[in-house]
C-alpha cells in the first residue's frame, strides 16, 4: 500500500483557489464549515458525508458539493484508509463569475452552483481531479485558470436553472442574530446567558434552535469562527503562536488540537503548503 499522503496547494497566481489532495488517508474532521465553496471526489475507499442533516455514505465516483458556511463533515467509513481531491473556491470570486454568466447568458444565477449535496457525474468527477493534480504540478497557471472558469462557469449556467435555491444555513432570525454576534465577538469569551439575550430566546431555546439550523452548538461554531481565521493568517505566514494568539486559544498545544480536529492538518503544515 501506498504511503499516507495529505496536502494542501495554493499558487500565488490562482489565489481564489485551494487544492487538497489526500491518499489513504485515515484522518477524520469533526463537523466544521468554512467561508469557501467546494467540491470534492472520493478517488478510493468509502467514506460517511454529513450535510444538512444527513448523513450518506459515498465511494468512488462520488462528487460532493458544499456551499460556503454549510456545517458538514466526510470521514471514512469504518476507520478504512481512503483518497481524495478537494478544490476550495473563493466565494467573492465566484459571486463575480456567476454574474459573468448571468451577462453572458442574460440569467440571474445564483452566487454559486446550487448543486445536490452528493452526485454522480463521471464527466465533473474526472475534471475536478484532472484540475487539482494540474494545481499540484507545474502546469501553467493560465491553463488551470481556464479550465477552472470553464467547469464552474458551466456549473453555474446549468445548475442553477436546472435546481431550486437551498435554504442559507441560520434560516430562523433569533439564529442569524446569534450567529452574526459569535463573528463581532470571535476573539472573546461568549457566555450563553449573554447570546441568549441577544437572541431574545431562553438558553435551552437558543441551543436547540442554533444546532437545528446549523448543525453545532453556538461554542463549537464560535471555535469554527476561529479556525477559519487562524487558515487565513497562516496563510499569510505569520507564526504559529502568534496566530494562536491572534485567534484567542487559550495556548499553542490547545490551538494545535483544535486546527488538527477540524482539518487534519497541524498549523504548520497548513502554513507550510505550496
Amino acid at each position: 500500500m501506498a504511503a499516507m499522503t495529505n496536502k494542501v496547494c495554493r499558487k500565488a497566481g490562482l489565489p481564489c483557489l485551494e487544492g487538497r489532495y489526500a491518499l489513504n488517508s485515515n484522518a477524520c474532521y469533526r463537523k466544521h464549515s468554512h467561508p469557501t465553496f467546494s467540491l470534492g471526489v472520493v478517488e478510493m475507499g468509502r467514506a460517511r458525508h454529513y450535510q444538512r442533516r444527513h448523513t450518506e455514505v459515498i465511494g468512488p465516483g462520488a462528487v460532493v458539493a458544499t456551499q460556503a458556511d454549510i456545517v458538514h463533515s466526510c470521514n471514512p467509513r469504518d476507520e478504512r484508509r481512503w483518497s481524495y481531491h478537494m478544490l476550495y473556491v473563493d466565494s467573492e470570486w465566484l459571486a463575480q463569475l456567476a454574474a459573468d454568466v448571468g451577462a453572458a447568458h442574460r440569467s440571474h444565477p445564483e452566487r454559486s452552483p446550487q448543486l445536490p449535496a452528493v452526485i454522480y457525474d463521471r464527466a465533473l468527477y474526472r475534471e475536478i481531479i484532472s484540475i487539482n493534480r494540474q494545481l499540484f504540478s507545474d502546469t501553467p497557471v493560465l491553463d488551470t485558470q481556464t479550465r477552472l472558469v470553464e467547469l464552474l462557469g458551466g456549473l453555474l449556467h446549468t445548475h442553477n436553472r436546472r435546481h431550486g435555491r437551498q435554504q442559507p444555513a441560520a434560516d430562523h432570525p433569533a439564529v442569524r442574530a446569534a450567529r452574526d454576534y459569535l463573528h463581532d465577538n470571535a476573539l472573546r469569551s461568549v457566555s450563553l446567558t449573554e447570546l441568549a439575550a441577544v437572541a431574545r430566546l431562553s438558553p435551552y431555546h437558543l441551543i436547540r434552535l442554533f444546532k437545528r439550523d446549523i448543525g453545532l452548538t453556538p461554542h463549537a461554531y464560535q471555535i469554527n469562527v476561529r479556525i477559519n481565521s487562524a487558515k487565513h493568517l497562516l496563510r499569510r505566514q505569520l507564526p504559529i503562536a502568534e496566530v494562536a494568539a491572534a485567534t484567542a486559544f487559550s495556548d499553542q498545544a490547545h490551538f494545535q488540537r483544535c486546527f488538527k480536529h477540524h482539518t487534519a492538518m497541524t498549523p504548520g503544515q497548513y502554513r507550510n503548503a505550496h
